[in-house]
């Protein structure tokens, strides 16, 4: 029983890893539902408040549109997925259309670039993820060997979450998203900004937005994966 229980955890967390990765890209596509996070996070008194502080001589950012800001997020989002091509060009428009400045600064171009590799990595461990579910389900199928119950998956699954939202609030979100920061980009270019030098934590109002884009792609990611195992299961019936 314990075994069975282990397999079902490593194969339910692998999956969901899978489903982490297709959530990225879904959410991607729509901004992570930015304009809504917008509303949600007070984000327009946060631009008001800190983007006339700005020490970078990136000037009147305070004066664009809600439809231009979220626009960036867009423009953010899709040269991350695009290897990081464009990043540098990335330019912010008054509310008559004129160019105010870049947007981005070279530190945050070179840590994005950084974010860019970490996601292409994720894209390529998840592609090898699939092909190994692939073969799984194929021997399975094969062998006529009943897949685990979508219950013990669902129990695995729950076991994980309880575990890792229980960590998240002992040791607190902003503590775990620092560790994290410094675990995957130890070594790597600047990740830490403060709001008077980056428009681009300004406008995420990093980390608190953060926090709310981590609960969507979980949520998504959750979904993507019980229609996989749901799908499986009737694969293999």
């Amino acid at each position: 029983m314990l075994k069975k229980y282990i397999t079902s955890f490593v194969l339910a967390t692998a999956v969901l890893f899978i489903c982490l990765v297709f959530s990225w890209h879904f959410l991607s596509k729509v901004n992570f539902f930015f304009n809504r996070l917008y509303d949600l996070h007070k984000i327009e008194s946060h631009i008001n408040e800190f983007a006339p502080q700005n020490r970078q001589n990136r000037n009147n950012f305070e004066h664009t549109s809600k439809d231009e800001r979220v626009r960036i997020v867009g423009e953010i989002l899709r040269t991350v997925n695009a290897n990081g091509v464009g990043l540098k060009t990335i330019q912010y428009f008054n509310t008559d259309g004129v160019p105010i400045n870049l947007f981005l600064t070279l530190e945050e171009v070179d840590h994005l670039e950084d974010v860019s590799v970490l996601v292409q990595s994720m894209n390529n461990l998840a592609f090898i993820f699939i092909i190994i579910l692939i073969i799984i389900t194929l021997m399975a199928w094969r062998y006529k060997r009943a897949p685990p119950s979508l219950l013990m998956l669902i129990c695995s699954m729950a076991s994980f979450v309880v575990i890792i939202t229980g960590s998240i609030i002992f040791i607190g979100p902003l503590e775990v998203f620092n560790k994290l920061h410094e675990l995957v980009f130890a070594n790597k270019s600047q990740w830490h900004f403060y709001y008077q030098d980056s428009l681009m934590t300004t406008l995420l109002k990093a980390p608190d937005t953060f926090a709310s884009m981590a609960a969507l792609m979980t949520a998504i990611a959750l979904i993507f994966w019980l229609l996989i195992f749901c799908l499986t299961k009737k694969i293999l019936k």
